[in-house]
């Protein structure tokens, strides 16, 4: 049954736009097809995009290569072959450069339809692929998040440290503008503003304070309902839109934060790209971790509030409340210690109480209660209460000193607290943050044994691609061949980078040193790069100081790893002028020479506010630099690896069209020092 196809053919001849289409359909597909001849038509039908587009080289007012950058320029993946009745074989082999699918000559058009089938596999595949990366990403990013608002709710030290930590968290692993966590004041009906992360850090301002019900925060804790939009700009409960145009705000998420029906917050989240469901369904499993903590927080709190009132509320009181003389013996408990206890209300206690503590716990809680009898300290320490019945409860016992009149201890008054769900929780939550951390080792490791096995049958294809290629061949098919080669050695540097990240993640990179001839070495790998820069008309100029050492140890291709890395970019990233290396020392010490490399372009350049980014692991200073230029935005992430394990530092020097110069430095042995 025919493929259906929507296909838009940049062509002025309409015989020959007639013939592609019918060859398309003798291989199979049913094409919707719209013939253009302009610009203006070609960017028109690009809304919807189409599936395939055929596009002769040369039209009285446009062109294949133009339209070719502008289908970049729209962020569109569609496969982009060219038919031309006359190409030569240099503008043929730019087109493909330039990101070309294929190209075709009018005359052979018998080939369009299995180059049709496989630029729209490769499609589908490249498709697979990032569909594939992003969900891992998500995936991991949304395990993180989850362990490390269960670590911020085990460690802060208080309320709003903990949910600074939350709110950090939600903008480290959402890719968030700015996220706020409000706590009620249930008897003032107000929202306070407890946390603030992302562009905003302060808690003072307007927001500081919201009644119930005011604003669109007011409103999700009056309604306990929780709120999501996509067009921030257009939301009528935003009142500024000029601010949310300004801060490029996309999305918002807000949530009450509840225990059972009981609200104890709000939480908001503003984001400059779209959420996900992946996104939102672990956003509603953090906010009840979070309003579980506010809760287990202010019982804390509500805990020493009854510790002052214990002559009042002892008999009502939600937790088991004793009293001790100065030696230490039990004089009072109430009925909820004696129920968490499981011992009789009648006593007598004094120190029997003991007998109420698991027996792995008794002794230690005995030394503990001792020790702070006989320091005059107060008391607080976690153990197992096991009632007669067998049944286990983790309690939480806690108490202070009362004085008498001259300040002499009297005794003591304390409470014991069942927190066998709050324990639980904890062991969930470890839980979690151990499924993170196995499930980030186990992408290192799948990486680096993919990337084994890729290469395995990536450097068979290129042996026997360089095989044919030395056969007698057609110049089309030797050009196939030559293309194919190409492509797979640059796929095995790909493969390559990943392996040597993943090798990085997982502790496994290790230095080999060996003496080697330090110019000799860079003469060698910069001349093939000089011929690349040289090609595409730029000026290529290398030096090196006299006083670095000629006779060196250390790990040589490691070193050239880095700086092969940087100069490739330079070359890449420099359409015109100059690209410039040069080698110093910058100290010698005990034999040991610490050198000095600058790679110097007058490319793109960097924005200052990139710098710190770019050496992060899939990361480029512009997203539209990896469809231009290509990369997996490893390369600058391994060479910072490399640098640090050989002793140095790599930085960055750059402007946004000003060019850029990357520096590192190595420490290296000279040759006549043993290395260790």
């Amino acid at each position: 049954m025919p493929v259906p196809l929507r296909v838009i053919v940049l062509e002025d001849v309409p015989a020959d736009a007639e013939i592609m289409v019918r060859e398309l359909r003798r291989a199979g597909f049913d094409p919707a097809w719209q013939r253009v001849e302009t610009e203006s038509e070609y960017l028109y039908h690009l809304d919807p995009p189409p599936e395939l587009i055929l596009a002769d080289y040369y039209l009285p007012n446009f062109d294949a290569p133009r339209a070719l950058r502008k289908l970049h320029e729209s962020g569109l993946d569609i496969p982009f072959i060219i038919v031309s009745g006359s190409i030569g074989e240099e503008t043929a082999v730019s087109a493909m450069r330039e990101g070309a699918d294929d190209y075709l000559l009018k005359d052979r058009l018998t080939r369009l339809g299995p180059a049709v089938a496989q630029a729209l596999e490769r499609k589908r595949l490249r498709e697979e692929k990032r569909r594939i990366a992003e969900s891992l990403a998500e995936r991991t990013r949304l395990a993180v998040l989850g362990a490390d608002v269960g670590a911020a709710l085990i460690n802060g030290k208080d309320l709003r440290e903990m949910l600074r930590f939350c709110a950090e968290s939600m903008v480290r692993n959402l890719d968030a503008a700015f996220a706020r966590i409000w706590t009620l004041h249930q008897e003032e009906g107000m929202l306070e503003l407890q946390a603030s992360a992302g562009i905003y850090t302060h808690l003072d301002g307007p927001h500081s304070r919201i009644p119930v019900g005011k604003l669109k925060i007011g409103s999700i804790a009056l309604e306990h309902e929780p709120r999501l939009t996509h067009d921030v700009y257009n939301d009528p409960q935003i009142q500024d839109k000029e601010w949310a145009r300004r801060k490029g705000l996309v999305a918002f998420a807000g949530y009450p934060l509840l225990v059972g029906d009981r609200l104890v917050g709000v939480l908001a989240m503003f984001a400059r790209k779209l959420l996900p469901p992946a996104t939102l369904g672990a956003m509603a499993s953090v906010v009840n971790q979070i309003a579980l903590g506010i809760e287990r927080e202010w019982s804390k709190q509500k805990l020493a509030e009854s510790e002052r009132r214990f002559h009042t509320l002892a008999q009502i009181s939600p937790v088991g409340i004793f009293r001790s003389n100065g030696k230490g013996e039990l004089i009072y408990v109430n009925e909820r210690w004696c129920e968490i206890s499981g011992l009789d209300p009648g006593g007598p206690f004094e120190t029997g109480w003991t007998r109420s503590v698991h027996p792995d716990d008794r002794a230690r809680i005995t030394e503990l209660w001792r020790g702070a009898v006989a320091g005059g300290f107060e008391f607080h320490a976690e153990c197992r209460f096991q009632r007669p019945d067998g049944v286990v409860t983790w309690v939480l016992g806690q108490a202070a000193k009362e004085t008498d009149a001259n300040g002499n201890v009297a005794g003591y008054v304390g409470t014991i607290t069942d927190i066998t769900g709050g324990k639980e929780v904890e062991k969930k939550l470890r839980e979690a943050k151990e499924a993170a951390e196995a499930a980030n080792r186990a992408k290192s490791e799948f990486l680096a044994n993919m990337s084994h096995e890729l290469r395995t049958p990536m450097s068979a294809v290129i042996g026997m691609t360089e095989l044919a290629l030395d056969t007698q061949l057609t110049d089309g098919q030797r050009e196939c061949l030559e293309l194919a080669r190409a492509s797979g050695i640059s796929l095995i540097g790909l493969i390559n980078d990943i392996l040597d990240f993943s090798k990085i993640e997982t502790g496994k990179l290790r230095l080999d040193p060996v003496p080697f001839s330090f110019r000799k070495s860079l003469s060698e790998t910069v001349k093939p790069l000089a011929q690349r820069a040289d090609n595409k008309d730029l000026q290529f100029d290398w030096e090196v100081s006299p006083e670095v050492p000629e006779a060196l140890v250390g790990d040589d291709s490691r070193l050239r790893q880095v700086y092969v890395n940087l100069i490739d970019n330079a070359i890449k990233f420099t359409e015109k002028g100059s690209v410039g290396v040069k080698v110093e020392s910058r100290s010698m010490e005990n034999q040991q020479a610490l050198l000095h490399f600058a790679v110097k372009d007058t490319g793109i350049g960097i924005p200052v506010e990139s710098h710190h980014r770019i050496f992060e692991a899939f990361i480029q200073a512009d997203g539209s630099s990896t469809r231009k230029y290509g990369g997996t935005g490893l390369g600058l992430a391994i060479a910072s690896e490399l640098v640090k394990k050989m002793g140095g530092e790599i930085w960055v020097e750059s402007e946004a069209g000003k060019g850029s110069t990357f520096h590192f430095t190595v420490l290296l042995h000279e040759q006549n020092v043993p290395v260790s």
